[in-house]
């Protein structure tokens, strides 16, 4: 949903640039008003350096016209960088989705729970080598009544739908068990403004409980989308395609998650699976813990491609052009840790380890070698000069 339109604009006060969101006339009806307003309250809530920060907002015209000052954020967003670029490495998606986690997770214990994830709502900033996540559009955000709730274990009554649910994928949420809340908004923030059953968000990115009851969905909603972010963002492809809502709805229902491919290790598409269970419960609890368990998963692929280098090196006798170069072997050793290698292992990491301090040597050798032949040479045009 997207009812407003972006400028840039200048805050002549401070001489910085930032991006101002005014309503559209045409959608200036009072749910549209007070959904425009409460993103800018909600979104203002969350304190972390991937968040865009609200700076203001205001009305202009006698209450006619709304906008919002925001940070002007200079990036990507992630579905067009993923079409330029092509799918994230692993060194590339571990901090990014890391972050993107960490904002949600900072949201959800504000008890904001976005509803509308998608890689168009997120923006790519290059930052020297990392690529670091901003997060937008809060524009059909939801207060939730007992973020602690969301965030923590309550009983499987509290939680859990009915068999019948799960399979017809019509999900019921049932109410929570109260709990201390820990965000204060004011009434216009938590007044409901999605109709009970209602259908919001966008459909290749929503849990089953949320076409059913968009109004009543917790976090276990967003860590669904975020799962499917994070496999578009490791394969560079749409994990569902589809014409029309409807389709979308049975490919959520019915179809099995699509796997990454050959190049993954079966571990990342069981964190995936696991994520986009039908049943909300069964889904990792936070965000952060989706990025661990993909993290962890995904750092086997470094670990099986070792224990493979290190068999073929021994199989063929120590050949020293099967030994890894400086920067395979430093990424390898940074996300596997060294007291988990074999003795096999070990010694091929020594042996590159060597050829590498070897190669440097002879490089630095010749380097010297030049430079003195160099510095012979201006001696020797000098010297015939002076004659």
């Amino acid at each position: 949903m997207n009812d407003g339109e972006v400028y840039r604009a200048e805050q002549l006060q401070l001489e910085r640039e930032v991006a101002v969101k005014v309503l559209r006339e045409e959608r200036s009806d009072n749910d549209s008003r007070e959904r425009f307003l409460r993103e800018a309250r909600l979104a203002s809530q969350i304190d972390h350096p991937y968040a865009t920060h609200i700076y203001t907002f205001g009305t202009e015209d006698e209450g006619r016209l709304l906008w919002i000052a925001m940070e002007l954020v200079r990036g990507v967003p992630l579905d067009k960088w993923l079409s330029k670029h092509g799918p994230m490495s692993p060194r590339q998606f571990g901090p990014f989705f890391e972050g993107l986690c960490g904002v949600i997770h900072a949201a959800h214990k504000q008890g904001i729970i976005h509803r509308d994830l998608k890689p168009a709502n997120i923006i790519v900033v290059v930052c020297g080598e990392l690529l670091l996540p901003k997060l937008l559009d809060f524009g059909i955000a939801k207060w939730h009544p007992h973020p602690e709730v969301a965030l923590d274990s309550g009983s499987d009554e509290d939680r859990a739908p009915d068999d019948e649910a799960v399979k017809t994928g019509r999900l019921p949420v049932r109410p929570r068990r109260a709990g201390r809340t820990v965000a204060c908004y004011d009434s216009e923030s938590r007044r409901q403004l999605t109709p009970p059953g209602g259908c919001l968000g966008s459909p290749p990115y929503m849990a089953l409980e949320q076409w059913v009851g968009a109004d009543a969905v917790g976090p276990e909603s967003d860590i669904y989308a975020l799962a499917i972010i994070a496999y578009e963002m490791l394969t560079g492809r749409r994990m569902f395609v589809a014409n029309r809502p409807a389709e979308y709805l049975e490919q959520h229902k019915r179809a099995s998650p699509p796997r990454l491919g050959d190049g993954f290790p079966p571990a990342v598409d069981l964190v995936i699976q696991c994520a986009l269970d039908p049943d909300p419960r069964a889904r990792p609890r936070t965000a952060p813990e989706l990025a661990s368990d993909l993290w962890k998963a995904l750092c086997t692929i470094k670990r099986d491609q070792l224990r493979a280098a290190a068999q073929q090196w021994y199989d063929r006798d120590g050949s020293p052009g099967l030994l890894w170069g400086a920067d395979a072997l430093e990424e390898t050793l940074r996300e596997v840790p060294k007291e988990t290698l074999t003795p096999l292992e070990c010694s091929f990491v020594a042996e590159s380890q060597q050829r590498i301090r070897h190669i440097r040597v002879v490089r630095r050798s010749l380097v010297a070698l030049a430079a003195a032949v160099a510095v012979g040479g201006v001696l020797y045009v000098a010297a015939m000069q002076a004659r």
